[in-house]
């Protein structure tokens, strides 16, 4: 990280000559520093964003609250916590785009009680009203926060409500956060509450309904395709991996293939997610060969192409096949993982065949799966 601070070009451009400081007005230099703090927060680039904070206060840059939220965020976004809650604690002023930092901050570093916590100090505060980004990010706390009480839970209906009386009921974007939380915390029968009254539905709001029946009710994926096709949505790949999911679980080989055909109309089958979901719902079925062909045409395969396909082999009857696949991952250069080299024992258990076993527990050794 520190070669990246000193790298010579990115430092001519983010630190001019001294004429360069001269010449330029208070605005140009606020602009110049924020838009090199928020390059700095794109690419989590923390030493390099604590230099400019450093040269910002040596060249007695004037500290607007433009340039502290920039300063915040910068801090935030690349996990400072510390630095960042010392900034907003030490600003003279506030507004809402500081709070939201904070907020953000935290739920993108995964720390969903914090972020909940200076949601709570803003709306004690009161002098701040929440926007959309604020409501946002708080019903993302909601839905990442442990749950074994129904508080989370409680706290995304909070904040909901608080969405209603500011009157924002309508941003498809909160709606979404707040079906998330819901389904996430297993109140699907509210969800879909929230969801069927909602006449600005987006494929978000769809696919967080697909996900929430996959998850707690997987038998009612096939009707909530059909309403979707109903209503002239046009399903994404995420739409398409959930779908197929939903019916390989099912075992519902026939609308499978429906769903096959219209994957193959909407020109994502070539995605590697939907092609591992199309192919894991024939192999469910016992259709090794139409799962081969899936496999066969795929412009690419992650480890778990090869891993499902290897492991139906095995449930087809196939242990030899199932080996051979796994071999010929590996001359491929894919590293197995633990799914994959327990497919492979079983094969050679299945095999009766020491001496693979063997092998494969040498493999599992080297790899540390």
């Amino acid at each position: 990280m520190l070669r990246t601070c000193t790298r010579p070009r990115l430092h001519r451009t983010l630190f001019p000559s001294r004429n360069y400081y001269i010449s330029c007005t208070s605005q140009n230099l606020e602009h110049l520093y924020s838009d090199s703090l928020r390059q700095c927060a794109l690419s989590s680039n923390l030493c390099l964003g604590a230099a400019i904070h450093a040269r910002s206060i040596k060249r007695a840059v004037p500290s607007s609250l433009f340039l502290h939220n920039h300063l915040l965020n910068m801090y935030m976004k690349c996990g400072d916590f510390d630095s960042g809650r010392q900034l907003f604690d030490e600003m003279p002023e506030r507004n809402v785009v500081s709070w939201s930092a904070v907020i953000s901050g935290f739920v993108q570093r995964g720390c969903p009680e914090k972020a909940l916590l200076v949601f709570r100090c803003m709306r004690c505060e009161g002098t701040t009203v929440p926007n959309s980004f604020t409501l946002v990010s708080a019903l993302h706390a909601c839905s990442l926060l442990c749950d074994t009480d129904g508080h989370a839970s409680s706290l995304a209906y909070q904040v909901y409500g608080l969405i209603v009386r500011l009157g924002l009921e309508w941003n498809v974007f909160l709606v979404n956060a707040f079906l998330t939380a819901l389904i996430r915390r297993g109140q699907l029968v509210d969800a879909w509450e929230v969801f069927d009254k909602f006449s600005n539905r987006d494929i978000v709001s769809w696919n967080a309904m697909m996900g929430g029946y996959l998850q707690y009710s997987y038998l009612e994926v096939a009707g909530f395709w059909f309403r979707m096709n109903h209503e002239g949505v046009k399903p994404d790949n995420f739409t398409f991996t959930t779908v197929l999911t939903g019916l390989a679980v099912s075992c519902d080989v026939k609308m499978g293939m429906q769903v096959h055909a219209q994957l193959v109309k909407s020109g994502h089958e070539d995605e590697i997610c939907v092609a591992n979901s199309l192919a894991d719902l024939y192999l469910k079925n016992q259709r090794l060969v139409d799962g081969f062909r899936v496999f066969d045409e795929m412009p690419a395969r992650d480890v778990c192409s090869w891993t499902q396909m290897a492991s139906g082999c095995l449930q087809c009857g196939e242990p030899e096949k199932a080996l051979e696949l796994i071999e010929e991952m590996m001359e491929m250069g894919v590293k197995p993982n633990k799914f994959t080299l327990a497919t492979a024992f079983n094969a050679c258990a299945n095999l009766a065949c020491l001496e693979k076993g063997q092998k494969v527990h040498a493999l599992r050794i080297k790899t540390w799966c």
